[in-house]
């Protein structure tokens, strides 16, 4: 998104004349992942890598974008930075602690549930969710039987807290974002009013 909107909208750019000064620019991003914005390119060098590669954006956070450069981007993309909603169907559990506007946030992180633990295989981090819940999620060669499972996503809760009530967010492990897209469409209409 701040490659598309940020970077590849200015003048020139791939993307030029998509943003509309007069319009409300409503960005959704849906991931069952977390954030991995690399800032350094080190990290796809897997000569020598210690643990597995799956871990390695937990592992080597010090190679991400900070949060806060995504902050400044798209609250940048609009003279009036309220003009701008993020939603974000993300890994977070389906507490109300996590599902709401980023202002409403504040207990999110301090989740048992969102601590990033790398499970017992060693492979993966724990999920933070599943779908239906008490499905039985993937443990290769075992499929389970998860329609959806997610790890946290700290990093987009964070971000949503610093944009505050123009962020959304809702779990994605459910069978129906149509509530998630109702929120955005809630904070549009105030916009607009």
């Amino acid at each position: 998104a701040y490659r598309a909107l940020v970077v590849n909208a200015r003048p020139g750019g791939l993307n030029e004349g998509f943003l509309r000064e007069d319009a409300i620019l409503v960005i959704v991003i849906v991931s069952d992942e977390e954030d991995c914005s690399v800032s350094d390119n080190g990290l796809f060098n897997l000569d020598g890598l210690t643990y597995p590669v799956n871990l390695r954006c937990f592992m080597e956070k010090e190679m991400l974008h900070d949060v806060s450069r995504y902050v400044t981007g798209f609250r940048g993309l609009k003279a009036l930075a309220d003009r701008v909603v993020v939603g974000m169907i993300v890994g977070v559990p389906p507490d109300p602690a996590c599902n709401g506007r980023g202002s409403d946030l504040s207990g999110c992180l301090a989740l048992a549930s969102m601590e990033e633990v790398v499970r017992p295989d060693g492979e993966l981090l724990r999920y933070v969710c599943t779908h239906p819940t008490g499905c039985t999620p993937p443990q290769p060669p075992d499929p389970g039987n998860c329609m959806s499972e997610a790890f946290p996503a700290r990093r987009f809760v964070d971000l949503a807290q610093q944009l505050g009530e123009n962020a959304i967010v809702r779990t994605i492990c459910t069978s129906d974002y149509g509530p998630a897209m109702e929120a955005v469409a809630e904070r549009v209409a105030e916009i607009l009013q």
